[in-house]
């Protein structure tokens, strides 16, 4: 029972830690960054996964992030409990209990694009897992 608590216990404070971050905060952050000169971005962000020309002549940094997640199923077991009381014999079971598992698939593609003078014009992004604090 202490282990599936603490299980439990370890969930719920990713749970609450992940929930503080949304994709609203993501494209705010990335709103921050128009206006500003590329190599800012560099410095921060690390050089781009993939440098593509937009129609208009620009470029556009793409940034890709992929992360998979495998949760273990966890199982707690049964138990029965057996009390006499006034002569009375008291069964009481609980059934094993299984829970979890999993995969779970997290991605982020960002796209940031600059213009000749090395200012970042536009920025934009796609995925399950684009969010910032």
């Amino acid at each position: 029972m202490h282990k599936l608590i603490k299980s439990l216990s370890l969930v719920l404070i990713g749970l609450l830690l992940v929930s503080c971050a949304t994709q609203a905060k993501y494209q705010q952050m990335l709103n921050g960054w128009q206006g500003r000169n590329i190599e800012d971005f560099i410095n921060v962000w690390g050089y781009p996964d993939q440098t593509i020309t937009a129609l208009n002549g620009d470029q556009v940094y793409v940034y890709h992030s992929q992360n998979v997640v495998s949760f273990p199923s966890m199982t707690t077991p049964g138990y029965t409990t057996v009390s006499s009381s006034n002569g009375q014999t008291i069964v009481t079971q609980a059934p094993s209990i299984s829970s979890g598992g999993g995969t779970f698939y997290y991605d982020c593609t960002t796209w940031v694009e600059f213009n000749k003078q090395h200012i970042i014009t536009k920025t934009l992004f796609r995925g399950n897992n684009c969010v910032s604090t």
